[in-house]
């Protein structure tokens, strides 16, 4: 336990909650700031790389920041 009262493994825990690995379709879609059809078509392209776990489809984060990086200058 620590001063706050949180073990080190629950500040762990609510750290990974405050920073998610991956985010939903449309959270990264608001993120990047186009459309569901485009963000569709580069998933198709492999753009955008997703992760799906069962019917829910989730965007890896550091991925997508890497990819939104790499378009500065660029136009899709």
């Amino acid at each position: 336990m620590t001063f706050s009262g949180e073990s080190r493994e629950e500040r762990a825990m609510n750290t990974q909650f405050q920073h998610p690995l991956n985010i939903s379709r449309d959270e990264a879609i608001k993120l990047v700031g186009i459309g569901r059809t485009k963000f569709n078509e580069l998933v198709h392209a492999g753009d955008i790389k997703v992760v799906r776990i069962g019917r829910r489809v989730l965007v890896p984060l550091e991925p997508l920041r890497a990819w939104l990086k790499g378009l500065e200058g660029a136009s899709l």
